[in-house]
């Protein structure tokens, strides 16, 4: 039998400890992206960090949903997609929502947490793991916030291992990379490297991403296998999402005038059978951008839309294949 496709839509933002309110959380999703329903997504998985995801006071406190995931909740339901899995962690906000159509075939959701430590790290960093059984196939989502500055991308590449090493979710008894597919996405902080602001300022202007790319540490970390070497990512075709002044499409002109990046980004790693067999691809990207529209941080969101070919799924029957 034909394999069975199902579309997920993952976004990462680094909110900047902004306001709930000073978000339009329509910024967020594009109608198009949904309307379509050859390439409308049927999963959706949310990673925030650096966003304040305490209950307060909010209506929904007794059911522990932050105002944030109200907010979000409430632009997806009406696009009929209903929260499945609700998770934070100090700065980190992360959730998983479901079509209708697909909830009865996505079972097994369970969540883990990883706090980061290291002596050079400033503020709450860490992860958070969502994984699920989609059909009969096995997925894992990571939403994860690494150390920062340009100097420190060794305790990136450790900090992904240590990830990789405390992730564990025990009701299935499995770990991150175990799973037949696996999507990481976060404020990575990997940034570009051994180029001058103005240089990177002026490959931006001209939109040569593509050379622009060559110098982007988490490029240099995944080729030489300290770091994310089973993952993949789409080309960026888009501008650095960090660092603008907030509430701005302008790039850092404070004292410190921090170099553009690409801090923000959208990783996975593919069936392992798809890459022994050599067959297609068992996920492809559909779309891989970001949203310079929304300003009230001086990170951008940069969402994909991914297709992946599970095993077949008997129409009525969640955990059968054909």
């Amino acid at each position: 039998m034909e394999s069975t496709t199902v579309r997920v839509l993952l976004l990462t933002w680094n909110a900047g400890n902004c306001a709930e309110s000073s978000l339009d959380e329509s910024t967020l999703f594009n109608d198009e992206d949904f309307k379509d329903p050859n390439t409308a997504p049927h999963l959706v998985f949310i990673g925030f960090q650096e966003v304040d995801a305490s209950m307060h006071n909010n209506i929904f406190r007794h059911f522990s949903y932050s105002d944030w995931a109200v907010k979000l909740m409430k632009q997806l339901s009406y696009r009929g997609f209903i929260m499945l899995h609700h998770e934070t962690f100090p700065g980190l906000l992360t959730i998983l929502f479901v079509s209708y159509k697909w909830l009865p075939y996505v079972n097994m959701v369970e969540a883990d947490t990883t706090k980061l430590a290291f002596e050079s790290l400033v503020g709450s960093k860490g992860a958070i793991g969502i994984r699920a059984i989609i059909g009969s196939d096995t997925v894992c989502f990571i939403n994860s916030h690494l150390p920062a500055h340009i100097e420190d991308h060794k305790e990136r590449d450790k900090a992904y291992l240590n990830i990789l090493a405390d992730q564990f979710y025990a009701k299935c008894g499995t770990t991150v990379l175990n799973h037949d597919f696996v999507f990481w996405l976060g404020d990575l902080n990997f940034r570009i490297d051994e180029i001058p602001n103005e240089e990177v300022k002026q490959f931006v202007t001209e939109e040569n991403y593509v050379h622009l790319w060559k110098y982007d540490q988490l490029k240099f970390s995944m080729a030489s296998g300290r770091s994310f070497s089973p993952f993949e990512e789409a080309a960026l075709t888009f501008p650095p999402t960090y660092k603008f002044n907030v509430g701005t499409q302008e790039y850092d002109t404070s004292e410190k005038k921090r170099k553009p990046a690409w801090c923000d980004r959208i990783l996975w790693r593919d069936k392992p059978e798809y890459k022994i067999e050599g067959n297609a691809a068992g996920v492809q990207c559909l779309k891989y951008t970001a949203i310079f529209e929304c300003c009230a941080s001086d990170h951008k969101p940069v969402y994909g839309v991914y297709e992946m070919k599970l095993r077949p799924i008997l129409e009525g029957n969640p955990t059968g294949i054909g």
